[in-house]
């Protein structure tokens, strides 16, 4: 067994292929225990800690530390400490990940429950990302009560994605990237981001932000379903920069890429467009069984609803709606 000592400065320190134990001391060291049951102490600062293969002690210390996992790790110990600190999962990258964080006393634990299986137990560590990567991923987040958990950053990348984290009480940032990704918020203020693909979001109890599309790519060919629930929430369909659901043919209504919004009220929630309300035009749903308002892009600038306007959204079950009332914003 080797021990490995940092000194003052920012420090990078690698073990071996047998049990190390690595101190980072003071700075912000990065801590990578290669191969062993390592046990990784940052120290004082902001470190990073990188166990690789075995199961590894993470013992973040002082400061604002990141506790990293990879595809191919063993099961681990993570805490902490003092300061806010993160633990992150990096997940397969060719195969879908089937993941769970709950609560055990006061502690969280997080599980992979399929490929190799691995458990890590976490403890004073304030946020968890999580990266699914390739694949269908699943992540189910129970009750965090009783742990430090303050927040869940879920990324699904690439595939066909699923969140359920309707039992939980922390806030959730979520973004499903690439397919037709399934994400239920929690009953705290989430954030829902589908991405590309159809997307199916719910943003559960709390003061949640929906975004069926992506806040990169142009969204075109997908239909996606936003669900705010309780609270007051906000639905984006578009940023400064463009529209969503906007395919660009003027030529036609673009009935295949819109968001259908559910739940809405407008005595409390918001829809974002982009530029000013004489860019709009109201109509009734153009979709055979779903009742309500269709927002339309004006494209010919006219301010009267035709039939080559580009469809954005349609607001289900809700009518008379006024594009230049409270409850709809400008950016």
């Amino acid at each position: 067994m080797d021990t490995i000592v940092g000194g003052n400065g920012n420090d990078s320190l690698t073990g071996s292929a047998e049990n190390d134990v690595m101190i980072g001391n003071n700075g912000n060291d990065t801590l990578n225990g290669l191969g062993g049951n390592d046990t990784l102490r940052g120290g004082n600062d902001s470190d990073r800690l990188i166990g690789e293969k075995g199961s590894d002690l993470f013992e973040g210390g002082l400061g604002n530390d990141r506790m990293i996992w990879n595809d191919g790790d063993g099961s681990d110990v993570m805490r902490g400490g003092a300061g806010n600190d993160v633990t992150e999962f990096n997940g397969s990258v060719a195969k879908g990940d089937d993941l769970s964080l709950k609560a055990d006393g006061g502690k969280a634990i997080f599980q992979r429950l399929n490929l190799v299986p691995i458990t890590l137990d976490v403890d004073d560590t304030e946020q968890f990302d999580i990266n699914g990567l390739g694949g269908d991923d699943t992540l189910n987040v129970k009750d965090l009560s009783g742990t430090d958990v303050q927040q869940v950053n879920f990324r699904g990348n690439d595939g066909n994605d699923f969140l359920d984290a309707s039992l939980t009480n922390v806030k959730i940032l979520a973004d499903g990237g690439v397919g037709n990704d399934t994400l239920f918020g929690g009953r705290n203020n989430d954030t829902l981001i589908g991405g590309e693909g159809g997307d199916l979001l719910e943003g559960g109890g709390g003061n949640d932000v929906l975004i069926g599309g992506s806040l990169n790519v142009a969204t075109t060919g997908f239909i996606d379903t936003l669900t705010g629930g309780n609270g007051s929430d906000q639905y984006v369909l578009a940023n400064a920069n463009s529209v969503f659901y906007n395919d660009g043919n003027n030529a036609t209504a673009g009935l295949n890429d819109y968001a259908l919004i559910q739940g809405f009220n407008t005595s409390q929630d918001k829809i974002q467009l982009e530029g000013a309300a004489n860019k709009y035009v109201l109509g009734s749903s153009p979709i055979n069984g779903i009742n309500g308002t269709g927002i339309y892009l004006d494209t010919n600038g006219n301010g009267t609803l035709g039939n080559t306007d580009e469809l954005i959204s349609v607001v289900a079950g809700v009518t008379n709606l006024n594009l230049t009332a409270g409850y709809f914003t400008y950016v």
